[in-house]
């Protein structure tokens, strides 16, 4: 939780010092940043986690070692041609730190691979430890240059390089995999990865894309404006993170009646909890927003409510998503996330021009819209199971603090 709360509490300080223009255009770049290693990793993390799941994570970790080590150039070169093209304002000196970032984003997914092995382990503290370094150091960074006045959207960039470099740091600490030793032949490693590889895109692009291709749509002050509405809503990342991990191992596990029992209670779940998320959070975005990020963010509060909103279906998505990579039909999850981004992305062009942040928080929510439909038509189990009841919200609190029960 704490990996995620952490950003949060220097958002604001971000905010109030870059301006909405500067916010909007590093909105921009870290959106393009969390696509990254998505994108360059090819779904691979998702295969790591299955081959650790049958026993045999050593191995895979070390041949995903050598395939994302020949991912790290051409990830600086995209991310050249990026900050070039797409992110109009970027002084010479963001260009180069945004390039290199991308290409840091290449050693995030090596440190996700890691993860994936602790996941499965169920070694949950370790993996905290991992997530907080990252946010640990971004939070710390940002705070030093407030302190030092040298924030800049470049700097800012920098900070970023060392938090993806102290995770990785931290994820091989706790992994201790070996890297001397035999490896996964790569073909059927890289295979099943491609499998899931649309579908991470497309999930992480649901969340990225939009905000990255707001500063080119809406304009620099517009896209500060979604930014910040963008960072209220990503709370709920810690009910999806905590759902997509509980179920995980499960769903990998079981089969028929009971299989369909369980992903019924994790979609309940994420509606339920996600629902009582968004309600706090729609009563106390107003005052939020006014209050931490100034007067002069307050056209953020319309699309931020809708951002919380979308947040409900955030969580549902990402939890099915697990669960359907748990069980290998990654096509079926590449079909659901990449259908939600085609119509959000579409529906968010169309208005460029004329739109504001506002009309980006509607993409995004009817991206959410199309890919929770298709994730619900595609888990084992009738419509009507999937409808929350009562004494779920018990079972919600459990989970987040102790973790599912045994006959879950």
């Amino acid at each position: 939780m704490g990996s995620m709360i952490l950003p949060f509490v220097v958002a604001p300080l971000i905010a109030r010092d870059l301006g909405p223009a500067e916010r909007g255009l590093y909105g921009s770049a870290i959106a393009g940043l969390a696509l990254a290693p998505v994108l360059f990793g090819m779904g691979l993390p998702l295969a790591v986690r299955r081959e650790a799941a049958r026993g045999d994570g050593g191995a895979a970790i070390r041949t995903a070692m050598w395939i994302c080590a020949a991912m790290l150039l051409p990830a600086v070169g995209i991310g050249f041609l990026v900050a070039r093209h797409m992110l109009p304002g970027l002084t010479s000196v963001g260009i180069a730190a945004f390039a290199i970032a991308c290409g840091s984003a290449v050693l995030q997914t090596f440190g996700l691979c890691l993860q994936g092995c602790l996941v499965i382990e169920h070694r949950y503290a370790a993996i905290a430890v991992v997530q907080i370094a990252q946010s640990a150091t971004m939070s710390l960074g940002a705070a030093g240059l407030w302190f030092a006045d040298r924030m800049t959207v470049a700097s800012l960039l920098v900070v970023f390089v060392a938090s993806i470099l102290a995770t990785v740091i931290a994820a091989a600490a706790a992994a201790r995999v070996s890297l001397r030793g035999a490896r996964a032949r790569p073909q059927p490693l890289l295979v099943e990865s491609v499998s899931y590889a649309g579908s991470q895109i497309a999930e992480t692009g649901s969340n990225t894309l939009i905000p990255l291709l707001a500063v080119l749509v809406i304009g620099g002050r517009e896209s500060g404006y979604l930014a910040v509405a963008m960072t209220i809503a990503s709370l709920a990342a810690v009910l999806a993170n905590t759902l997509g991990v509980l179920g995980y191992r499960d769903a990998a596990t079981r089969t028929g009646v009971e299989l369909a029992e369980f992903c019924a209670l994790i979609v309940r779940i994420s509606l339920a909890s996600a629902g009582l998320f968004a309600l706090a959070m729609a009563c106390l975005t107003p005052l939020l927003i006014s209050t931490l990020f100034g007067e002069e963010y307050r056209p953020a509060i319309g699309p931020a409510l809708v951002a919380v909103a979308g947040s409900i279906l955030y969580v549902l998505n990402f939890a099915t998503s697990q669960l359907l990579a748990a069980q290998g039909r990654g096509w079926s999850m590449t079909a659901a996330q990449v259908g939600g981004l085609v119509v959000g992305v579409t529906v968010f062009a169309a208005g460029a021009g004329w739109a504001g942040a506002l009309w980006g928080a509607i993409a995004v929510l009817i991206c959410r819209v199309v890919t929770a439909v298709a994730c619900l038509r595609s888990l084992p189990r009738g419509a009507s199971s999937f409808i929350p009841r009562l004494n779920d919200l018990p079972v919600a609190a459990r989970a987040y603090v102790r973790g599912l029960p045994a006959d879950a």
